[in-house]
């Protein structure tokens, strides 16, 4: 995944409470000419993504639909999902994932959502909603301030309600496939890998933490997600490793630590495999070209 902009305020692990709402990742990612999101699961909650510009596609469960500037588009969870910006006008979009903190209270606002369960129906185009998005990632960065705190809430429990409203006056009716248990599984162990990349070792692990044979998880996951479980997580290591040696302030040694790596040496082996260059060269690079854009 490549990205120019890419501001993610990700509480999956410790998910904020602002009243009646659950939130767990808020942010805005501006794209270049050759970025994919790479298929990634969301578990126990909903997800509205709005393109402030540019266009590109977003896959639900390997459905596919074109988002242009001022669509959104919704997402429930235990859904699996990929993001492609158009190589020609790129996106910039902001992402909100949250769920309610009573969801009996908020039921007909869910039960309101059914209407965009389609895959071929996820998209509202609504340009008067950036308001809301951009307010929402202006407070978010003072959220500790009580009346910013509640500002963000209001601006987000209206987002929530306008488009349920909007959703209301559909006539599309849909009714969901069940999320059987392999995909579920596979939800759970993407989920982990996610949040626990940099503890660790290695993925054998798993078996432990779900109570099954691992030639077990394997296969289910492979089932679903087209790739291997080290894939996927060798994948991310790498990716990590990317985002930290553009961050200029770690040294590389500390990153291959930090990921656990045995050694620098098989470090840099495995980031150039990857991406065909070290991870020195990658990083002075990316300086080199930082200094040409100022």
């Amino acid at each position: 995944m490549r990205t120019k902009y890419h501001f993610d305020n990700n509480f999956t692990t410790d998910p904020k409470t602002l009243g009646d709402l659950v939130l767990y990742q808020l942010g805005e990612m501006l794209c270049d000419s050759t970025t994919v999101v790479e298929p990634h699961v969301h578990l126990d909650w909903f997800e509205l993504t709005y393109v402030f510009q540019g266009s590109g596609t977003i896959y639900t469960n390997d459905v596919s639909l074109q988002v242009n500037e001022g669509d959104v588009y919704v997402s429930f969870p235990r859904e699996i999902h990929k993001i492609v910006s158009d190589n020609i006008n790129p996106l910039r979009y902001c992402f909100f994932a949250f769920n309610f903190t009573d969801k009996e209270r908020f039921a007909e606002v869910v039960e309101s959502w059914e209407k965009f369960r389609h895959p071929k129906s996820r998209v509202l185009h609504s340009p008067h909603y950036e308001k809301y998005f951009s307010n929402a990632l202006h407070y978010i960065n003072t959220m500790t301030a009580p009346l910013m705190t509640k500002l963000l809430e209001y601006e987000l429990l209206t987002l929530i309600i306008r488009v349920a409203h909007r959703a209301q006056s559909s006539n599309q009716e849909y009714h969901p496939p069940k999320v059987n248990n392999f995909q579920l599984l596979t939800f759970n162990i993407a989920n982990y890998i996610d949040i626990n990349l940099t503890t660790m070792d290695d993925t054998s692990c798993l078996a432990e933490v779900f109570n099954y044979n691992y030639s077990y998880l394997s296969r289910c996951f492979k089932k679903c997600m087209q790739t291997s479980i080290s894939q996927y997580f060798n994948d991310k290591k790498l990716n990590m490793a990317r985002n930290l040696l553009e961050g200029e302030s770690l040294p590389i040694t500390e990153i291959a630590t930090k990921l656990n790596y045995s050694t620098i040496y098989v470090f840099s082996r495995a980031f150039k495999n990857k991406y065909g260059v070290s991870p020195t060269e990658y990083r002075n690079a990316h300086l080199e070209k930082k200094k040409q854009q100022e």
